[in-house]
């Protein structure tokens, strides 16, 4: 395979790998943890933690859309 050949599908190839990590569950959870409060974030229980998270997402968010654009 030529230089520029291999050079044009390294680009499509990352152009749509980036693509679909946008909308990967790993992304999505890491975008929904660097947007949560820090109060819930420095709890030190794991129970805790699921329990705050929670109330906190029922009483603020509807969609995950809604959450991200605050």
């Amino acid at each position: 395979m030529s230089t520029v050949l291999l050079y044009i599908w390294f680009k499509a190839a990352s152009r749509l790998s980036r693509k679909y990590f946008k909308r990967s569950v790993i992304n999505v959870g890491i975008r929904m943890y660097n947007k949560m409060p820090t109060k819930i974030k420095q709890l030190e229980s794991f129970r805790d933690f699921k329990q705050r998270l929670k109330l906190f997402l029922l009483d603020h968010f509807y969609s995950l859309n809604e959450f991200f654009s605050v």
